[in-house]
């Protein structure tokens, strides 16, 4: 009995704690939403059709009014500010070509109910109209660009050069000539690499316009190289020549202008590492005619000497060699390399007499043409050795002679080539002709390359000729002969290769005119054999 009593004590008490909690609320109050505003969202786009930029937003219920800022600098600071009452704004007389953030906020009667900051964006104001031609990556070398334009309006009378991070003083003012206008183009030069510029062009006081242009990163040699850079100088074809006579130091890289030719017509001596080389440019790689060959200074320990991106012209088929060198003493000598080169009209590329040695002998990315009974290279004494050999991502054509030693090797690789009209009757694609001193010993190796026809002289129709005759393994994978090619003796043939079963007009574009582009689709090597340029 007492216990039921103690449990309707409590249900009465808990009613009269409910009715007391109850009366203490005020009737009339309501109830209230959040205490700040939403944050506006983006409604459509943001326009800009000028140096202005127009931008809109979703309306808030209960804002009284936005605040709109735009910056160029993701709001470190803040570059222009308005308030208004609507949910569109335009700012007007900004920066041409200009990147600008715009955010918004939503003002309340009460400013601490302001709704939070919100991001709508960025967009770059309209390009200024201007009368200069949008810069292509081929309008810029490391130290200079081509600046273009189209003749309208009033004349275009000069071009003034600024870095991009400043504006304010020009680093070249350039007075445009009659010739210039006439082009329509004027080459800046004395640029620095890896830089962006902005170069504006004028008539009078009045602008017409600008562009950006950013110089190619410099050009990378071997840390140490010392450069002798003749591009921009006087247009003198004996520069080259007059530079390989001074007193250059070991490690010299020599940097020449493209579309300048010149000429070599006395015998460059080498005696410390050197390298040739076409700068970066806007024309074709620089021409060297050679009536004259390189030698190696007696005694000398040379660690390379490379040709890259040049076109090497002799001047006498039967009698004119690249590299010609006879010593008269011991002389050693790393990588001789011919790199992306054009070789063409040569007695041999590389001919070597006396006690030289040379580690590797190696020609990547090459055209060789009309190359005489010299050949790729003779080494021509006993005395004289190239340990390796490579011919690699290369074409020859018109070549009567290939590889020919009086003394052993390491290795011969010849790897992605395509060969037209390559070798005389009863010549040897490699030759070691020394009984004793015949041996390749490494083997030679014929990976995935394209061996056409022979060079058939006279009232020759076809040209019978050798393949490998040393002591050596040959290897050939993945290599093609087209129906013209034909060796004369089963021993030295060489062993694995594939019959394409058709002639080298069937195969190639047009390999008269040195095309050698795979046109048939049939040909099971399109994609693998051959010089890769072509595939």
């Amino acid at each position: 009995m007492y216990s039921k009593f103690l449990n309707i004590k409590n249900v009465l008490l808990g009613l009269v704690s409910a009715l007391l909690l109850l009366s203490a609320c005020d009737p009339e109050e309501e109830l209230v939403g959040p205490d700040r505003l939403f944050r506006p969202t983006i409604k459509g786009v943001m326009e800009s059709r000028g140096n202005w930029l127009g931008v809109s937003w979703q309306k808030n219920k209960g804002a009284i009014a936005y605040k709109v800022e735009i910056s160029r600098d993701t709001f470190k600071t803040i570059e222009r500010s308005a308030q208004v009452d609507t949910n569109y704004v335009v700012f007007n007389d900004l920066e041409w070509d200009m990147l600008y953030q715009v955010q918004v906020q939503a003002l309340a009667g009460d400013p601490a109910k302001n709704s939070g900051v919100s991001f709508l964006g960025e967009m770059k104001t309209a390009k200024f109209p201007t009368i200069l031609t949008v810069p292509t990556v081929n309008d810029v070398t490391d130290v200079a660009a081509l600046v273009k334009w189209t003749n309208s309006g009033a004349t275009a009378s000069a071009l003034r050069v600024y870095k991009v991070d400043n504006r304010q003083s020009p680093i070249q003012e350039i007075e445009l000539t009659e010739e210039d206008l006439a082009n329509q183009f004027k080459l800046v030069t004395g640029l620095t690499a890896g830089t962006p510029y902005v170069i504006y062009a004028y008539s009078g006081e009045e602008i017409r316009g600008w562009e950006y242009y950013t110089t190619k990163a410099a050009q990378v040699f071997a840390v140490g190289s010392n450069i002798v850079d003749l591009r921009g100088m006087e247009n003198d074809p004996t520069l080259l020549q007059q530079t390989l006579q001074s007193d250059l130091p070991a490690g010299s890289v020599i940097v020449l202008e493209r579309g300048m030719t010149y000429t070599i017509t006395s015998t460059p001596v080498v005696s410390g590492a050197l390298t040739i080389v076409s700068g970066l440019g806007f024309g074709p790689v620089a021409k060297v005619i050679m009536s004259s060959d390189f030698n190696f200074a007696v005694g000398s320990t040379v660690d390379s000497l490379k040709f890259r991106d040049l076109n090497l012209r002799g001047t006498d088929f039967a009698g004119r060699y690249v590299m010609n060198p006879n010593v008269s003493g011991a002389t050693t000598v790393g990588n001789i390399i011919f790199e992306a080169c054009t070789i063409k009209n040569f007695r041999g590329i590389t001919r070597f007499r006396g006690p030289i040695t040379v580690s590797s002998l190696n020609i990547k990315g090459c055209l060789v043409d009309s190359i005489s009974n010299y050949g790729i290279t003779t080494i021509d004494d006993e005395a004289s050795k190239v340990d390796n050999i490579r011919l690699l991502n290369s074409t020859f054509a018109r070549t009567e002679v290939g590889i020919v030693s009086k003394s052993n090797s390491n290795s011969v690789v010849i790897e992605n080539c395509t060969f037209y009209k390559f070798l005389r009757t009863g010549r040897y694609l490699a030759y070691y002709r020394t009984a004793g001193a015949d041996n390749v010993t490494n083997g030679v190796k014929i990976y995935n390359s394209i061996l056409g026809p022979g060079w058939a002289a006279g009232e020759e129709e076809t040209a019978a000729i050798h393949g490998v005759r040393a002591t050596a393994n040959v290897d050939a994978m993945g290599t093609y002969s087209t129906s013209g090619y034909n060796t004369i003796a089963s021993t030295y043939q060489i062993p694995g290769l594939l019959e394409y079963g058709k002639p080298a007009t069937a195969l190639f574009e047009n390999p008269e005119n040195l095309n050698f582009k795979i046109k048939d689709a049939t040909f099971g090597g399109r994609n693998t054999a051959g010089d890769p340029r072509w595939r």
